[in-house]
Order: C-alpha cells, then sequence, then structure tokens
C-alpha cells in the first residue's frame, strides 16, 4: 500500500509540471492577495444602504408624541353665557391639567428633485470608490512590474556568472596543464584561481539581492516564486489613455454637476399631504372642553406647501461653486494626460535607445568571443601572457552582461509604455 502511495505522489509530480509564473498571473495574484480588495465587497454591500438612504424623502414620516401640562390660565366662558346654560347644565371650566396623546403622518407628493439628486449622488460616489480602489490597483502593477523585472535580470545574471565559472574553470584546467609542461608559472594559475573565486562571491551577492526580491514579490502575491516567465515582447501600444484616473475625473465631474442640481431641487417648493391625531383631555372643540373633561378624540389633515425663498438665492452661489469645481477638475485632468503623454514619449525614446543597443551588444559579443578565443589560442603558444586572457574574459562577460541588462530593460519600458495609457 505504501508503495503504491509514492508512485501515485511520484506520478502526480511527473503528470503536474510547475509553469513558470507569468506577469498577468501576478497581476491576478495581487489583486487577490491585497488588503485593498476587500474595498470593493464594502463598496457592494453599502451601495443598497446609500439608494436607501436617499430614498427616505419618499417614506411617510410618522411622529408621535405624548406630553402633560399644566396651565396657569385657560380660556372661560362669559360669566352672562354661563347664567344663560340654567342650572341644568354643569359647568366645569376647561382643565388646568392637560393630557394629550398626538400622531402626526406627512407624506410628500413632490419634492422639486431631491430624492433623485441624491439618488444620483450615491451612484456617483460608489462608482467613485471602485475607480479609487481601480487606481490603487493600477499603482500595485507598476510596484510588481519593478519587482518581476529586477528579478528577471538577477536570474539572467545568475546564468551568466555560471557561464562565466565554467569559461574560468576550463581555462584553470588548461593552465594547469601548461603548468605541467612548464609553460607558465605558478602565478598564472593562482591569478586566474583567484578570478573563479571572484566571479562566486559575485554569485552570493545576486543570489542574496534575488532572495530579498523574491521575499517581497511573494508577500505582494501571495505565492511562493519558483520561477518567472520572460513576457514577450508586447505589441506596439495604441495611443488611447484608459488609465482608470480619466474615469475617476469624469465621475468627479458629474458630482459636481449633480451637487448643483441638488441645489436647484431644494430651492423649488415641496408639496405634501399631511394628518394629525390627538387623543386627550381637550380637542378642537373649545366650549366642549369648558363643559366636559372627558377624554376625546380629534383629528384633521389636508395638503402643505413649503417653500424657502431664501434657496432661490443661495442656489446661484451654489451654481457658481459648481463651475469653478468642475473647471478646477477638468485642469486636473487636463495636466493628467500632459504628464502622460511626457511619460509615453520618455518611454518611446527609451525603448528606441534599447534597440539600438541590444543590436550593438550582439556584434560587441561577437567580437569579444573572437578576442577571447584568439588570447587562448595565445596563451597556449606562449605568445600572450594570463592577464591578458583574464581581461579578455571579463570583457566578453561584461558585454553578455549588457546585453542581457538591454534585453530586459527593452521588454520592461515596453510593459511600462502599456502601463502608462493602460492598454
Amino acid at each position: 500500500m505504501c508503495k503504491k502511495t509514492i508512485f501515485a505522489v511520484l506520478l502526480g509530480l511527473v503528470c503536474c509540471p510547475v509553469f513558470p509564473l507569468t506577469l498577468n498571473e501576478c497581476y491576478s495574484l495581487a489583486k487577490e492577495n491585497y488588503p485593498a480588495i476587500k474595498q470593493y465587497d464594502l463598496i457592494s454591500k453599502s451601495r443598497n444602504f446609500s439608494f436607501a438612504a436617499a430614498s427616505e424623502g419618499w417614506i411617510p414620516k410618522i411622529t408621535v408624541e405624548g406630553s402633560v401640562s399644566y396651565m396657569s390660565n385657560v380660556p372661560t366662558l362669559p360669566q352672562g353665557l354661563v347664567n344663560s346654560l340654567g342650572t341644568g347644565v354643569t359647568y366645569q371650566g376647561m382643565n388646568q391639567f392637560q393630557y394629550l396623546l398626538t400622531a402626526d403622518i406627512t407624506q410628500t407628493l413632490f419634492d422639486g428633485g431631491v430624492s433623485q439628486s441624491k439618488k444620483q449622488q450615491a451612484r456617483l460616489r460608489q462608482e467613485e470608490l471602485v475607480k479609487e480602489a481601480d487606481v490603487q490597483f493600477y499603482a500595485l502593477n507598476n510596484q510588481i512590474n519593478e519587482l518581476y523585472f529586477a528579478l528577471l535580470l538577477l536570474e539572467e545574471q545568475l546564468n551568466l556568472n555560471t557561464e562565466l565559472v565554467t569559461l574560468l574553470q576550463e581555462n584553470v584546467d588548461r593552465v594547469r596543464l601548461m603548468l605541467d609542461e612548464g609553460v607558465v608559472m605558478p602565478s598564472d594559475v593562482n591569478a586566474i584561481e583567484a578570478e573563479v573565486l571572484i566571479a562566486k562571491q559575485g554569485r552570493v551577492q545576486v543570489e542574496s539581492s534575488l532572495k530579498a526580491y523574491k521575499s517581497m514579490l511573494e508577500m505582494i502575491i501571495g505565492k511562493e516564486v519558483t520561477e518567472l516567465e520572460v513576457p514577450q515582447m508586447p505589441l506596439q501600444a495604441s495611443g488611447v489613455n484608459n488609465r482608470p484616473e480619466l474615469d475617476l475625473f469624469d465621475l468627479r465631474i458629474q458630482s459636481a454637476e449633480t451637487a448643483n442640481d441638488l441645489a436647484q431641487s431644494i430651492s423649488a417648493p415641496k408639496i405634501a399631504l399631511f394628518a394629525k391625531a390627538f387623543y386627550g383631555n381637550v380637542g378642537l372643540d373649545l366650549f366642549d372642553n369648558m363643559i366636559n373633561r372627558g377624554m376625546k378624540f380629534n383629528y384633521f389633515g389636508g395638503v402643505s406647501v413649503k417653500w424657502n425663498v431664501d434657496n432661490i438665492f443661495r442656489k446661484n452661489g451654489a451654481r457658481k461653486g459648481m463651475l469653478i469645481e468642475k473647471e478646477g477638475i477638468e485642469l486636473e485632468k487636463e495636466l493628467f494626460l500632459f504628464n502622460s503623454s511626457m511619460l509615453s514619449m520618455e518611454q518611446q525614446n527609451l525603448i528606441d535607445s534599447k534597440r539600438l543597443l541590444l543590436e550593438q551588444d550582439m556584434e560587441i559579443i561577437k567580437l569579444r568571443k573572437e578576442v577571447r578565443l584568439s588570447s587562448e589560442k595565445k596563451l597556449e603558444n606562449g605568445v600572450a601572457d594570463i592577464s591578458e586572457l583574464i581581461q579578455c574574459i571579463a570583457q566578453e562577460n561584461s558585454a553578455r552582461t549588457s546585453a542581457a541588462q538591454h534585453r530586459i530593460e527593452l521588454v520592461k519600458h515596453l510593459y511600462e509604455l502599456k502601463a502608462i495609457n493602460n492598454n
């Protein structure tokens, strides 16, 4: 049974290879792992509450109130009228202690568009919050780009370091044979062995940086990083700017306009139905209150029109404030587009520069390799010394390192150009 289990595990490892992590996968993982992702759930949950609050104006308003009061003076019947009532009528007068339970009901019929404007404000605010979260994730993607391409460059440096150590070790073996033949001095062997150690020291430094960058990327995406895929060079990005900040600017402009609409709505008259019922020892009939001190039920209702005239003067100020705010937001948007255009031009210049440097790197590597091979032949023939060979190896490795750096930087700049316009 144990052997079958081990075989199944091994078979699973063979049949389920681990694929390199891609840049797009890092974007997705970071979005799922980043704490700000919870904002989307909170925004979604608060949407219904915000709309409900904006619709409260149409909900009937019911107020219940109870009171007990003592009045120092109350209305009384004229003495002549009391005398005319005759002896058969008991006149107690209005009670100075009054008990009253009231209920007021109001139902809006026309609010001038206030509720609709508040709903629009709530909707725009929800969309603004979503776009603000999108902007945060956009900035996060830029951070991932920096770490991702830095790791690719460090891994390429490790590969080049391995090739350098292998090349130096081959020459160590060659020089030792020459030492046995008496062609070179022991110091020549020591010199090239020292270069091997220096190369291995450089590997330790690169591995340390690689570990640190991996830790930062793993913290962001919430997953162990074993291998990264080198992205293909993307197609040239279009000139259309799809950055989330632009949508946020537009939403802010709409919010300013909606705030102005709300100010206009507030200045309009309001029409409502109202009703009031009360139960107590006083009622609407004052004469009955004076004769009968018992509990009574009364009510009245109708239609009310309310118009705060001073709001008419305030709405002009609100409109001027809206126009100034809108102009300020449009200026911010224009400045943002200008800066984005400048960054795009800068990235395009860097891309053109890296393409040219990469073409030259290939030619330099070819020439440096030929010089190094020639130096190895000269050393075997006793024409050149070991220091010349070491210099040639170092120059070839430097050329390969520059080519690797320029190649990865070219891809990085292409992705940065895409990120500037988010396309």
